[in-house]
């Protein structure tokens, strides 16, 4: 059963139950004859029938699926699943399509592709560091957010150079992302955004440096403790007691 905005149940509809039940039978035929009804699940208007179709048409692998989903046309009804299809299935061809959706007139369907990225892991680093120069400052946000959770060391040096990016959002994801890769080499780049003009931004750097936790980063944490911002101070002061140091 699905679940309320209060946590209650809600009972599924039984024909849904039915459909879906059909839907993952198709999933699991390992059959091209599954591909069409599949796709056009897609577009169907229960929430539950579309998940399973997504889920379904990962099931039948890169190989059968690719093949169809790139003549679909984005930001149509199905572009959502379709992008989150591509993530799930985490190829290089399925990244690279996600990436060519990033240069889309449309900015929901550069959002969804951004988002649908995140699933895709380690495959979409390259494209992901890509973004980071995109023109959409939503996309550029979303990539330095992406980056931070696959935790690719392998980003850092992108990472730190979108901390002087133009837009407030973009900086600090990218700072953001620093601390969830846990680089040293990001502390000097880190302890520059603390004459950033946005307030929000300078304070997450005491938090960046605080979950790097190497000796450096410990030096820019008491850096930050004389900082002029009297909330970098605090957050530095706190953090570096919360450490004992």
């Amino acid at each position: 059963m699905d679940k309320g905005s209060r946590g209650q149940p809600i009972a599924v509809p039984p024909a849904t139950v039915a459909r879906v039940a059909e839907i993952k039978a198709l999933g699991e035929s390992d059959s091209d004859d599954a591909i069409a009804p599949l796709l056009e699940a897609l577009r169907d208007g229960d929430g539950n029938v579309r998940e399973a179709a997504v889920r379904a048409l990962v099931c039948l692998g890169p190989e059968r699926v690719m093949s169809c989903l790139p003549a679909l046309p984005r930001g149509t009804g199905p572009w959502k699943p379709i992008a989150r299809i591509l993530g799930l299935l985490a190829t290089a061809e399925s990244c690279a399509l996600l990436g060519a959706a990033l240069n889309d007139p449309s900015q929901d369907v550069r959002v969804t592709a951004s988002l649908a990225l995140v699933d895709a892991g380690e495959a979409s680093r390259p494209v992901l560091v890509g973004a980071l120069s995109h023109t959409d400052p939503a996309v550029r946000s979303r990539a330095a957010m992406s980056l931070g959770r696959t935790k690719a060391r392998s980003a850092v040096e992108a990472l730190m150079a979108a901390c002087k990016d133009d837009a407030p959002e973009v900086r600090m994801e990218a700072v953001l992302a620093l601390a969830a890769i846990r680089d040293e080499q990001a502390v000097p780049a880190l302890l520059g955004v603390l004459t950033d003009p946005a307030e929000v931004v300078r304070q997450a750097v005491p938090i960046a440096l605080a979950e790097i936790a190497t000796p450096a980063a410990f030096d820019g944490l008491r850096q930050c403790a004389s900082s002029d911002d009297g909330m970098v101070r605090w957050i530095a002061k706190s953090e570096l007691e919360a450490a004992g140091q």
